[in-house]
């Protein structure tokens, strides 16, 4: 009887360490996922399986650490991060206030505070973990491999083969797709291209963070640039240059040339010639591909309209004292762009540093530039990603993402770069 009590014990801590393992997996590949809607749009919120997972995800590995007997340890950088994040918080509920849209504002608050407070609660529960690098490298793979799942069926609604919407019992599925010219902006799980650009962007350095040197690790981060050139993002064009700057790309060189890679490459450069000498098929290419040159071009419509948005940005946080310090209400900024964006709710000043000074105001911009600027003195891939997430809201609005809040969860928590060399397998945690 005690060996069948024993036996059985050590059967529930497997399967309570596979379902743990397989739940932090899962919370980190479909961080952002918001083409997903549980509620199938009959909810007062579109509810993604981040709120899902991670509430799941927090209650078993609190769980875990309570039965251990022991809480997560934190350093000095965790109580740090703990505390200006919910000073953060704090600031931008207390924006929503001052707010002309109180409803709108309050809500939008809590979600960005629920969502701060739940990555940081999920973060410190799991960055002590021994697997936690192995944690990250698959659920950023399985993020990307989701995210090339997403684009495929977003293509195929595109053609006309898939709805726009596809509803699986009570949960809907948006496939909208969305185009510039004649190419296809693919976005993943991602509604939107800029963020679905930039998830797959920190999907590849969470990767890079968790060793370069795993198993097929260059292969996924392939799949990474390709998602990130495929959702003709300028915003994550320009957040890659820093990445690209600090990634430990001499840990990724392959240690032999295979003879195999060299004949694939060759048949596929005598494909192209052979393609390429037609001269329907050279006009086809330039209809096709003309539009992305606009993409590089500084005087194109949309890139305009980013600068004049700016102006309005700086005139908004400016208008007066209390403004400047106390902004005009968290997620509010829509109602003082009307004449950019007309009835559209979810408007906004495309820079995530300027929408924080005019609706949080300068306090909480100032909290924000300290949890992304302070991590960067320390060397590695994350000094990058946040270069990159700092890069990324000059242009765009990428603070409300989940996946900004971990990297710079993990940046605070003393959470190090995976050493150089081969990579042992990681043990199950009880």
């Amino acid at each position: 009887m005690q060996t069948g009590g024993v036996e059985g014990g050590a059967t529930r801590r497997y399967c309570s360490s596979v379902l743990s393992r397989a739940l932090i997996i899962a919370w980190i590949a479909t961080l952002g996922a918001d083409r997903i809607d549980l509620l199938g749009g009959r909810g007062p919120i579109v509810l993604q399986l981040f709120h899902v997972l991670t509430a799941a995800v927090a209650v078993v590995e609190w769980r875990r650490h309570l039965r251990a007997g022991r809480l997560p340890a934190l350093s000095g950088g965790g109580r740090v991060f703990i505390a200006m994040a919910l000073a953060l918080v704090t600031l931008a509920l207390f924006s929503v206030l001052r707010s002309v849209d109180f409803e709108t504002s309050l809500g939008r608050g809590l979600l960005f505070s629920a969502m701060v407070v739940g990555v940081g609660v999920v973060a410190t529960a799991i960055v002590g973990r021994p697997d936690i690098r192995e944690l990250l490298a698959r659920g950023a793979a399985w993020g990307l491999g989701l995210a090339v799942l997403g684009a495929a069926l977003q293509v195929l609604a595109l053609l006309g083969v898939l709805p726009s919407t596809a509803e699986l019992g009570p949960v809907a599925v948006n496939l909208e797709a969305y185009t510039y010219g004649a190419l296809p902006r693919l976005s993943g799980l991602t509604a939107d291209m800029n963020r679905g650009g930039q998830i797959a962007l920190m999907h590849g350095a969470l990767l890079l963070f968790a060793g370069a040197e795993r198993r097929h690790t260059r292969g996924w981060l392939l799949v990474a640039a390709l998602l990130v050139l495929g959702s003709l993002s300028r915003s994550t064009w320009l957040a890659s240059l820093p990445l690209l700057a600090v990634a430990p790309w001499t840990s990724l060189r392959a240690a032999t040339w295979r003879w195999g890679r060299a004949a694939a490459l060759g048949a596929a450069t005598l494909l192209c010639a052979a393609a390429l000498a037609s001269p329907r098929a050279v006009r086809s290419v330039e209809a096709t591909v003309a539009p992305l040159a606009a993409r590089f071009d500084p005087s194109e419509g949309s890139a305009s309209a980013h600068a004049a948005l700016w102006v309005r940005g700086v005139e908004i946080a400016t208008r007066d004292i209390p403004t400047t310090l106390l902004g005009i209400g968290f997620g509010s900024s829509f109602r003082e762009l009307t004449d950019f964006f007309a009835g559209n709710r979810y408007g906004n000043l495309h820079s995530g540093w300027l929408a924080l000074w005019a609706e949080t105001g300068v306090f909480a911009l100032g909290l924000v530039a300290l949890l992304v600027f302070v991590p960067t003195r320390l060397p590695g891939t994350l000094r990058g990603a946040l270069l990159a997430i700092a890069v990324y809201n000059v242009f765009y609005v990428g603070m409300g993402d989940p996946i900004t809040w971990l990297v710079i969860a993990l940046a605070w928590l003393g959470l190090r770069e995976a050493p150089a060399g081969p990579v042992a397998p990681a043990e199950l945690v009880a």
